[in-house]
């Protein structure tokens, strides 16, 4: 248990989120200027790879929590 909750806090980190997001949409734009079709899958699997991620990131953060309003 305390593996899957390290390897989530790391998987969730911006050291991995942002290079993900980088080298997916990287190789999305390359496989399509390239005309590269396998190119263009591996760079969209990639990058959503990093969206899951993100969110994953958000949800564990809480961001995406619902909000109470406070009455004034």
């Amino acid at each position: 248990m305390v593996y899957a909750k390290t390897a989530t806090k790391t998987a969730t980190s911006g050291y991995v989120i942002l290079p993900t997001l980088g080298l997916g949409l990287a190789g999305l734009v390359m496989g399509l200027l390239h005309g590269n079709e396998a190119m263009t899958l591996t760079g969209g699997t990639v990058l959503a790879l990093g969206m899951g991620l993100s969110l994953l990131a958000d949800i564990r953060s809480g961001a995406l929590g619902a909000r109470t309003a406070r009455s004034a």
